[in-house]
């Protein structure tokens, strides 16, 4: 079941335009910076989005200039490793996955993170979130004590997510439409 949804969302996220991201991403960094957890957060872990997720370069910026630290993913086998930046220009290459990556790996201890910001393919009322299912989210997140917060389009939301004892829920999810 999770196959087939993942796979009917991703060709569906596939035919968005780039202004349709554009004015999404715009729409969600706005709440994003507004909501409680964000704005509390001294330290924000952001996924550094990819073909047509909601884009997140721009909030890495943003969050940069007010101030936060940022740190954002690095793939070390199937973990997370949560790797400081002090500029966007800190990202300079890809990884396996095609995911930009900071050029030098500045790990930082996961208790450090306030919040971390998790992409998703799907998502349901009760913030189940489908990833893209590797389960390396779930595992980084299954002893994390902070907030998190996915972010997605409006077209993401399903009814409901099948979960096994594995899977972490997340806080909330942005959404262009909330």
């Amino acid at each position: 079941m999770k196959t087939v949804v993942r796979k009917e969302l991703l060709a569906k996220r596939d035919t968005i335009s780039d202004e349709h991201i554009a004015v999404s991403s715009a729409v969600i960094k706005d709440s994003l910076f507004r909501h409680s957890d964000f704005i509390d957060a001294d330290r924000v872990m952001f996924y550094v989005s990819k073909s047509k997720e909601v884009d997140t370069h721009a909030m890495i910026r943003s969050a940069l200039v007010a101030g936060k630290k940022v740190c954002v993913p690095v793939m070390k086998g199937k973990e997370i490793i949560p790797a400081a930046i002090d500029s966007f220009n800190d990202i300079g290459s890809r990884d396996a996955f095609g995911v930009e990556v900071p050029s030098e790996v500045k790990e930082v201890d996961k208790a450090a993170i306030d919040l971390v910001i998790v992409p998703l393919v799907a998502f349901d009322e009760h913030h189940h979130r489908l990833g893209y299912g590797n389960g390396a989210y779930d595992r980084f997140l299954a002893d994390y004590k902070g907030s998190t917060l996915g972010l997605a389009y409006g077209f993401q939301r399903v009814e409901t997510i099948e979960v096994d004892d594995r899977d972490v829920a997340l806080d909330g999810v942005i959404t262009s439409e909330n």
